[in-house]
């Protein structure tokens, strides 16, 4: 049993729990916190699934459930829910705020039961208590891909110093040995280049000994002079034995003594052709003009004629990146257009999820967008989520989405009417799972012309390929001059297989999606053969015509 002075955070309550959580989960239940008031890191109605053993709620950063600053009575450490064999435990862990079940302050430890409200402090903010029952309570019924995130934000967040301890401490060790080849080879280098000049002496004392030797016997003072070179030739070539005897790695295959240089009469070559100018991109900077940060600037509901803003706070939102190519269609990623598009089954977080809740209950939901280059705010591209072309058949049903009553309510209060039945429906099947070949979008009213593309290499391009993708990682419109960011990785052998061009790693950062994917031909100029969707795919260029 666990109390406010006995309670305390262990590697096997979190990390423990999350390993059998993703390895045994259908041997262990979870639990939903339901927020009720929206926050810096939470919106009210959005749902955390609960897998580890125990979680601690308040404003320090450790904390797997946050909340900012701006909630002031809330403590850096102010609860704690621990498993205590088939119960949970609602634990107060602060000195000066109370923690409330149902409007009641708990005094130390409160057993949870499934629909319990909990709230940190006198007005601050409300979670929902919810114990999925049957097999949706097992951790079994949470796909794998969500159990690994889930244990990633939740077993590993609390221990992230430690983590990035051990990656400095990794690093420097890095650095060190990094150091130390460097300097091996600076030193290996300078043997290499003092073994070469050598050889060069030899070559020389060769050509002196040739010249000497046919008129030695017509003038014998020169035997001396002969003498002398031979010896000081031996001399030299006993010291590069020694380099390439010391350092046998810079030795070359074969070695073979300078023969006397021969002067060898050669025709005066023709004068070289005019060499033939280079035509395209050789600097990707040329580039930058046509590769765009994408900005949402309004996301609004539809249902039975009535239109709503969706009230949700578009500063957080980071969309991605699109570009404008040779025949002057716009082209991005398709998840930034609907962002709530499942690709490969794999579902959408953050505030793609909320967005997909809302497709499920039956919204159309309609997105307004800017687009900015390095050209400056003034050529922005301006256009909404139905003006661009997609590829949406095909699509299949992805998989229930949850939903409560308080997402039913919610959309209420927007101003739509809700029924009964609807206030009780608990999840929706809809059509929105698409494959990674077709994560692509294109707008075609641009009126303006871009980057040069290649067709023949995006339908065939093999393995092992250099690619580059040039995107925005930041939502910073006012400056973009210096924000174009690249990754650089290569094409891997499983190419075209699954209708994309598949990389041998992938970027981490969001705002790569949508972006140009650049190869350099044997000239050094730069086409696109492709767009970023996500994971370790590219879109080929030639579907996005």
């Amino acid at each position: 049993m666990a109390n406010q002075n006995s309670y305390k955070r262990t590697v096997a309550g979190s990390v423990g729990a999350g390993i059998g959580a993703i390895f045994n989960g259908s041997g262990r239940t979870y639990y939903i916190l339901e927020h009720k008031t929206s926050s810096k890191y939470h919106n009210a109605g959005e749902s955390q699934k609960i897998i580890i053993d125990q979680i601690e709620m308040g404003r320090d950063s450790s904390c797997q459930v946050r909340f900012d600053e701006s909630f002031e009575t809330v403590s850096r450490k102010h609860a704690a829910i621990v498993r205590d064999g088939e119960n949970w435990q609602l634990v107060n862990l602060s000195n000066s705020n109370p923690t409330l079940v149902n409007g009641q302050p708990i005094r130390g430890h409160y057993y949870l039961q499934s629909g319990d409200e909990i709230q940190l402090s006198v007005g601050g903010p409300r979670l929902g208590f919810i114990v999925p029952q049957g097999k949706q309570g097992l951790t079994s019924s949470i796909r794998l891909t969500e159990r690994m995130n889930l244990f990633r934000q939740q077993a590993l967040a609390p221990y992230k110093r430690a983590i990035w301890s051990l990656a400095c401490l990794l690093i420097l060790a890095v650095v060190g040995f990094s150091i130390w080849t460097y300097m091996l080879n600076k030193d290996l280098q300078e043997q290499k280049a003092q073994a070469v000049a050598l050889q060069e002496q030899v070559a020389n004392y060769d050509k002196q000994i040739a010249e000497l030797e046919p008129i030695v016997n017509k003038t014998p003072e020169l035997e001396a002079q002969l003498a002398e070179l031979k010896n000081k030739r031996a001399q030299v070539i006993t010291r590069v034995k020694e380099i390439y005897v010391n350092h046998p790695e810079i030795k070359p295959e074969s070695i073979t003594e300078p023969s006397p240089v021969v002067d060898p009469v050669v025709p005066n070559p023709d004068p070289d052709p005019d060499p033939v100018p280079v035509v395209g991109v050789t600097d990707l900077r040329q580039c930058y003009d046509n590769i765009y940060r994408i900005i949402v600037e309004e996301i609004t509901l539809e249902r039975d004629g009535m239109s709503r803003s969706a009230g949700m706070a578009l500063n957080d939102i980071d969309c991605g990146t699109g570009f404008i190519i040779d025949n002057g269609t716009f082209v991005t990623a398709r998840q930034n257009i609907q962002p709530w598009i499942y690709i490969n089954g794999i579902a959408p977080t953050g505030w793609r999820a909320r967005i997909a809740q809302f497709v499920a209950m039956g919204f159309e939901v309609n997105m307004k967008f800017a687009a900015y280059s390095t050209s400056g705010p003034s050529q922005k591209i301006e256009f909404k989520s139905r003006d661009f072309d997609l590829p949406e058949a095909g699509d299949v049903i992805s998989a229930t989405i949850s939903l409560s009553r308080t997402d039913w309510e919610y959309v209420q209060g927007l101003g739509f009417a809700v029924s009964k039945d609807e206030l009780k429906r608990t999840g929706s099947d809809i059509k929105i799972n698409a494959t990674r070949g077709r994560s692509y979008a294109l707008y075609h009213s641009t009126g303006r012309n871009g980057i040069d593309t290649d067709n023949g290499i995006s339908q065939s391009i093999s393995g092992a390929h250099d690619i580059e993708i040039c995107g925005y990682t930041n939502n910073n419109v006012q400056d973009l001059s210096g924000a174009v960011e690249y990754f650089k990785t290569s094409t891997s052998n499983a190419d075209l297989k699954q209708g994309t061009i598949k990389t041998q790693s992938a970027p981490a950062a969001a705002g790569y999606l949508g972006a140009p994917a650049f190869v350099k031909d044997e000239n050094g100029v730069y086409s696109v053969v492709g767009v970023y969707a996500g994971g370790r795919s590219i879109v080929p260029i030639s579907k996005c015509k």
